[in-house]
C-alpha cells in the first residue's frame, strides 16, 4: 500500500505525515523499506516524488505488497489522474487549513527561510494572495478527483485528536486503541517537534536546525483574524470565490507556476 499525506502548503502535511508515522511504527508495521534516491528531491529529502516524477513512483512502488509513506504537496491535475488510476494500490489522505491561516503561516515561513523582515500587508500584495489562489486550487484538485478520500482538517486535529486519528486507522484499515492515539499524540506534540528538529531529526524541515525550530511556530487556529486588514479579507474572499481577473491568473502562471522549476518558496 502506497499512503500519501497530500496537504496545500503550510496546512499541516508534514504533521498528518508524522502522525501516520508514529501510527505505522506503533502497528510494527515496516515502511520505506528499498526507497529509490534519485526520486528525492534534494531541497525536500523526505519526499518519495513530486508532480514530476509521481508515474515513475507510481508504477515502482504502489504494486508493491509493501508499505510506503510519502508527504507531498501535488499542484498538478495530471498527477491526481495518474493516482486515481492506480487507487486501488494507494490511500491518498487530505488535510486542509483555513486559508487564511495559512497564508500567515506561510508568511513567517518566508521570513525564517529568507532572513528578512518585511510587513504582512507587502507579503500579502506580492505573494500572499497568489499563494492563497493556489491553496485553493489544490483544494478544488481534491474535490474533483478524490470527493470520498479522507479529508482532515488542522482545526479538527486541533480540538478533537482521538477522533480524527481514529478515521485515520479506519481508512487504512488499521484498529488503534485510545491508549495509543494518547501515545502518538504526546509524541507529535508541537514541543516534542520542536525538540526533534532541534535535534535535526525531521527530515521535512530545513537542515539548518535553528531555521527548522522556527517552522514550529505556535501551530494556532485564528491568526488571520487579528492579522489580515479588512480589505485584504474582502480579497481573500473573492479568491476563494474564484473571482480573480485574466491580469491576475497570467501573474500566478509567471510568478508562480513557472518560478516554480527554479525556486520553491
Amino acid at each position: 500500500m502506497f499512503i500519501i499525506s497530500n496537504g496545500a502548503f503550510k496546512s499541516g502535511s508534514t504533521w498528518l505525515y508524522l502522525i501516520l508515522n508514529e501510527l505505522l511504527r506503533m502497528k510494527n508495521i515496516t515502511f520505506n523499506k528499498d526507497t529509490i534516491e534519485e526520486w528525492k528531491m534534494k531541497s525536500n529529502p523526505s519526499f518519495l516524488f513530486s508532480d514530476e516524477t509521481v508515474s515513475a513512483a507510481l508504477n515502482e512502488y504502489a504494486k508493491k505488497n509493501e508499505f510506503y509513506l510519502s508527504k507531498v504537496h501535488l499542484l498538478e491535475e495530471n498527477s491526481y489522474q495518474i493516482i486515481k488510476g492506480n487507487d486501488k494500490h494507494v490511500r491518498i489522505l487530505f488535510i486542509n487549513r483555513d486559508i487564511g491561516d495559512a497564508i500567515v503561516s506561510h508568511y513567517y515561513h518566508l521570513k525564517t527561510e529568507t532572513g528578512i523582515s518585511f510587513s504582512f500587508t507587502f507579503y500579502y500584495w506580492l505573494i500572499g494572495r497568489f499563494k492563497a489562489f493556489e491553496i485553493e486550487s489544490f483544494n478544488n484538485n481534491q474535490k474533483e478527483y478524490f470527493p470520498n478520500a479522507l479529508n482532515i482538517k488542522f482545526e479538527n486535529l486541533k480540538t478533537d485528536f482521538h477522533n480524527q486519528v481514529t478515521k485515520i486507522a479506519e481508512y487504512l484499515d488499521l484498529s488503534v486503541t485510545q491508549e495509543e492515539i494518547g501515545l502518538i499524540k504526546k509524541r507529535t506534540n508541537i514541543n516534542n517537534l520542536r525538540r526533534k528538529a532541534k535535534k535535526g531529526k525531521i527530515a521535512q524541515y530545513s537542515s539548518d536546525k535553528s531555521k527548522a525550530i522556527k517552522h514550529f511556530r505556535k501551530g494556532k487556529t485564528g491568526e488571520a483574524e487579528k492579522i489580515l486588514s479588512k480589505k485584504e479579507r474582502e480579497d481573500l474572499e473573492l479568491i476563494k470565490e474564484g473571482r480573480v481577473t485574466s491580469f491576475f491568473k497570467l501573474y500566478y502562471n509567471l510568478f508562480f507556476k513557472i518560478r516554480r522549476n527554479f525556486y520553491k518558496m
